[in-house]
């Protein structure tokens, strides 16, 4: 008999698998992993998951696969002839495109085997299916619309703590240049901090 198993790692994250329970042949009761949920309630709303993202990770792996030709074609004349030849802006050029082009070449490996297990999960979930074409289509554009949401939502947060690192960033070099004068008096420590907008206004310990 198939069940949903639920629990949630240390990070938050709630994970779902579907499991069945049986009888070994010496009658003892057990339990086997058919599918994972990927955090979904049913299998019809994992199978629907599972197509939402795998859409998306095509997508991006077409781009940077078309983007790993781009850079082979743009670094294929900088590369052969005598080294000594080229000017110094020339290799500097090829070796970042050549850099570049490892790196799109590791991530779209990386997107395929991504893809690979999605599918796999895919495959497990198919035979547990109740829901029709129609119904699947309808959930599949509700994930995907949930997904976007979440990416974009995620792209927002990392931009917001790299300008927030930047602004500290600045605020501790304005603060090196001032001095060993004001890291000497702890007063003038806190009083340069809220000027330079590092502490809010306010009533601060100074002892």
């Amino acid at each position: 008999m198939a069940f949903v198993r639920r629990r949630r790692t240390r990070g938050g994250t709630l994970v779902t698998t579907l499991m069945e329970s049986f009888r070994d042949p010496q009658g003892r009761p057990r339990q086997r992993t058919l599918a994972n949920l990927h955090g979904a309630d049913s299998a019809d709303e994992a199978l629907a998951r599972v197509a939402a993202v795998m859409a998306r990770l095509e997508e991006l792996c077409r781009a940077v696969e078309a983007e790993a030709k781009a850079v082979a074609r743009a670094t294929a004349p900088l590369v052969g002839g005598r080294e000594a030849r080229l000017p110094w802006e020339v290799r500097i050029e090829r070796d970042a495109l050549e850099s570049r082009h490892r790196w799109l070449e590791a991530r779209g490996a990386q997107l395929r085997a991504s893809l690979a297990a999605l599918a796999a999960d895919r495959a497990k979930l198919e035979p547990h299916r109740t829901w029709d074409d129609a119904k699947l289509q309808r959930a599949i554009k509700r994930e995907g619309r949930a997904l976007d949401a979440a990416a974009r939502a995620a792209v927002g947060e990392r931009l917001a703590a790299k300008s927030l690192e930047r602004r500290k960033a600045k605020s501790d070099a304005r603060l090196r240049q001032l001095g060993a004068r004001a890291l000497l008096d702890e007063h003038s420590l806190i009083d340069t901090a809220k000027a330079l907008g590092v502490l809010p206004d306010g009533d601060w310990p100074r002892d």
